[in-house]
């Protein structure tokens, strides 16, 4: 069985610039050189923060048995031997074979059971795609799977990858929010990773490429948001779907976990221009589906349809968490809030950022009681522009001429969101 998936980054919300942002690296002068020759036996997990196994799509297998083959694939994966599979493009390296007795499976469940371990387990990034089995009429199982390296390569990149991330977690803060968190992995990855497609290289599509060689696709740019998150003690799942709302590439992102609700996260389309990195940052089901198409649950495709022609299963989620709630929205929880046009606190909002010399100003438009139209007509439009009123008014709070009155305006209806460029004197 075979299982591809590829993605690409978008161009950014709204934008009055028709320039391309693919590619571009945030804050890239603040990118961490990587020395591949620091390793590490083990994960050293912050001291301040209870890791959270990933879990999300083991707890969702329906059966004992299935439960059996995922743990069995887990404990057995790392046992690669020498022999080597040339049937590929590339070597491949038989890991030993893994025997059940008195199970039955169903090629849906089979796939379901591999795909599991694959989502909740990123750190086994050495994993081939492919996988073979066999069974027989007494119910005696054996299951081969394959690793992309050799022994020796599985260890050093292991150890490598243990490195990084020791030294990621290392800036972990004692009394972060679980937002915080959050954020912090979030702008590591996108100032520390570079969009690249190659698909000659195996690493672009798993967290060794995205923290270690630091070029990845949305498979690992996602893969390592997953895992750092949960050595931070934060729960998230991965979401299959496809990278527009008219079935385009397939592509991969997250749902993270924050004070007991959830949110869609998607790192990889963040990793554009300054002003449009937290487009993506916690997300509602409704404001993903603008831009992204959700792939269907595993509960709701037949045996029948789980399967192309070519054998490789359709892409699907194990179950969809409920994003509804706008809280740790990153714009709106980190932005000004504007809730009508004599709000006072956005002078002050902006005073703040002007003293911090921040490039950047967000204001968050609270769609219960403005029009985000309306609004953004008075506070832009050639014939008022009130903006410029709030930027007197910090001027005045900081008791000097910081802010000019000249800006660049960038709205994004989609997220009730204005970003504002700010230029100082």
């Amino acid at each position: 069985m075979l299982f591809f998936s590829s993605c690409s980054i978008p161009f950014s919300f709204d934008l009055k610039s028709t320039e391309e942002t693919r590619g571009y690296n945030a804050n890239s002068s603040n990118s961490v050189k990587i020395d591949k020759t620091v390793v590490a036996d083990e994960i050293e997990l912050s001291p301040y923060y209870e890791k959270k196994e990933m879990t999300y799509w083991y707890d969702r297998l329906s059966t004992n048995d299935e439960r059996r083959l995922y743990n069995a694939i887990v404990e057995n994966c790392d046992k690669i031997t020498e022999e080597r599979n040339v049937d590929t493009e590339k070597v491949r390296y038989t890991i030993k074979p893994i025997r059940l007795q008195n199970v039955k499976f169903e090629d849906k469940q089979v796939a379901n059971v591999f795909s599991s371990v694959s989502e909740d387990n990123p750190n086994l990034f050495w994993l081939d795609s492919y996988y073979s089995y066999t069974s027989d009429n007494e119910n005696n199982f054996e299951i081969t799977i394959r690793s992309y390296y050799n022994k020796k390569n599985q260890v050093k990149y292991k150890k490598q990858l243990n490195a990084v991330i020791n030294s990621i977690l290392k800036g972990l803060e004692p009394n972060m929010s679980e937002f915080e968190r959050e954020l912090y992995i979030h702008d590591y990855i996108v100032k520390n990773c570079k969009y690249k497609k190659n698909k000659n290289n195996r690493n672009h599509y798993n967290m060794y490429g995205c923290l270690v060689e630091q070029t990845a696709v949305c498979e690992g740019y996602n893969d390592a948001f997953g895992f750092l998150l949960s050595c931070a003690g934060i729960n998230s799942t991965s979401i299959s779907g496809s990278e527009s709302t008219d079935g385009g590439d397939n592509h991969v992102w997250s749902a993270v976990k924050l004070d007991g609700d959830w949110y869609h996260a998607d790192v990889t389309w963040d990793d554009t221009k300054n002003y449009s990195m937290y487009d993506y940052f916690n997300l509602t089901t409704k404001q993903i589906k603008k831009t992204h198409t959700i792939a269907p649950d595993y509960s709701d495709i037949s045996s029948d349809d789980f399967f192309d022609q070519y054998g490789n299963y359709v892409n699907y989620n194990c179950k969809i968490p409920k994003c509804t709630k706008t809280k740790y929205n990153y714009y709106k929880y980190k932005g000004s809030n504007l809730s009508d046009m004599n709000n006072n606190t956005l002078s002050e909002d902006l005073a703040k950022a002007a003293k911090n010399r921040e490039p950047y100003f967000n204001i968050y438009v609270n769609p219960k009681t403005m029009n985000f139209r309306t609004t953004y007509d008075q506070l832009f439009s050639d014939e008022l522009y009130t903006f410029q009123y709030y930027i007197k008014k910090a001027n005045q709070i900081l008791g000097a001429e910081v802010l000019r009155y000249n800006t660049v305006v960038l709205k994004k209806k989609s997220l009730n969101t204005i970003n504002v460029e700010l230029y100082y004197n």
